[in-house]
C-alpha cells in the first residue's frame, strides 16, 4: 500500500468528528489501476525547441493511477497519430504542421511500468532543429493505445505535444565601442548625444541637427561576431526625423566594407516602435556600420535605439 494510505488512515483516526476508528476500511478510488499519460495535461505538452546544431529532445511515458502499486510489470504501447493533426486544427482553429519525418527520431513506442512503481521508463522524441524555420509550429499527437493489464484512462490517453521552433538571439551591442560620423551638438554624453543610441533605454534618443546624407554609426566589437539582425527603435516624436533609406555594412578591419543589407522607403507606424531587420550573413566581422542616406523630410535625424544581434 502506498504511503498516502497510511497518512489518510492516521488523519481519519485523529479526527474528533469520527465516532470510532476501531476498524480499518480499505480506501477505494475510481481511478485505481488506470493507466494514463501525465503529458496529456495541456500545460505539460507546450514545448519550445531552439534552432541549434544539437538535437532538441522531449520525453513521454505512462503512469499508474490509484493508491496501490502494480503487482506485475505492465507493458504500454503508444502510437504517433499524425492523422489527428488536421482534426485538431479544425476543432481548435489552429494551423499546426506535421513535422517532416527526416527531422525527428523516436526512441520507441513501447515501454514498461515496472511492478512496484507508478511510472514507466521514458521514451524520447529528438528533433533536428537546425534547418527548421523560426516560429514554425508542429503537433505531435502521441496516443496511449494498449496496456498488458489494467485499463486506460480515456481522458488522459492522448498527449498533444505542441512544439514551437524558436531561435537563440544574443544581443552583442554592449560588447562594442560606438563611434559616429557626426554627433549631437552637445557631444556624445549630452541629453540626446550618441551614447543614448545604445543605452538600452527606449525613452532616450540620439538627435543630430543639420542631418548630413551618409551619416553613419559604427560599432567595433571586442571579438568578431556573425551578426544577422539589427534592431531600430523610432524616436518619441516627429516622424519626419525618422530614417528612410539606409545601408548596413560589415568589416574585418574598419576600412574595407561589405554591404550586408539595404533598405529604402522605410517608415515606423508608431513612436518608440522597435523593428527587427534580418539578413543573411555567415562571416564574423569586427566592425558593423549603419549608414543613413535619407530621412523622412526634416533637417533633424533621430533614433531611440540601435541594437545588433547574433543567432549563435
Amino acid at each position: 500500500m502506498k504511503q498516502v494510505f497510511n497518512c489518510l488512515y492516521i488523519l481519519l483516526c485523529a479526527s474528533p468528528l469520527l465516532l470510532s476508528c476501531g476498524k480499518t476500511k480499505e480506501i477505494k478510488w475510481s481511478e485505481e489501476g488506470k493507466i494514463y499519460m501525465t503529458q496529456a495535461q495541456d500545460s505539460r505538452s507546450n514545448l519550445t525547441a531552439v534552432i541549434a546544431d544539437a538535437e532538441q529532445t522531449f520525453s513521454f511515458g505512462a503512469s499508474y493511477g490509484g493508491l496501490e502499486y502494480p503487482s506485475q510489470d505492465i507493458t504500454v504501447n503508444f502510437e504517433l497519430a499524425t492523422d489527428l493533426v488536421d482534426d485538431y486544427n479544425a476543432a481548435n482553429g489552429t494551423s499546426y504542421q506535421i513535422m517532416p519525418t527526416d527531422k525527428y527520431t523516436i526512441s520507441g513506442l513501447t515501454t514498461v511500468i515496472p511492478a512496484g512503481r507508478t511510472t514507466s521508463e521514458g521514451l524520447t522524441v529528438s528533433i533536428k532543429t537546425k534547418d527548421l524555420e523560426k516560429d514554425a509550429e508542429y503537433l505531435f499527437p502521441i496516443v496511449l493505445k494498449s496496456v498488458s493489464s489494467g485499463n486506460i484512462n480515456p481522458d488522459l490517453s492522448t498527449a498533444w505535444f505542441r512544439v514551437k521552433i524558436v531561435r537563440k538571439e544574443t544581443d552583442v551591442t554592449d560588447t562594442g565601442t560606438l563611434t559616429v560620423s557626426k554627433d549631437n551638438d552637445g557631444g556624445p554624453n549630452a541629453g540626446e548625444g550618441s551614447s543614448k543610441l545604445i543605452d538600452n533605454n527606449l525613452n532616450s534618443k540620439f538627435l543630430v541637427f543639420n542631418f548630413p546624407s551618409g551619416l553613419w554609426m559604427q560599432l567595433q566589437l571586442s571579438a568578431p561576431q556573425v551578426i544577422e539582425q539589427y534592431k531600430l527603435t523610432s524616436g518619441n516624436d516627429a516622424p519626419e526625423r525618422d530614417p528612410k533609406n539606409w545601408k548596413f555594412f560589415g568589416s574585418t578591419n574598419g576600412t574595407d566594407w561589405t554591404l550586408l543589407d539595404e533598405k529604402t522607403d522605410q517608415s515606423f507606424s508608431g513612436r518608440n516602435q522597435t523593428i527587427n531587420y534580418e539578413f543573411d550573413n555567415d562571416t564574423p566581422y569586427s566592425y558593423y556600420r549603419w549608414q543613413v542616406d535619407e530621412i523622412n523630410g526634416a533637417d533633424l535625424f533621430q533614433i531611440s535605439e540601435w541594437r545588433i544581434v547574433t543567432f549563435k
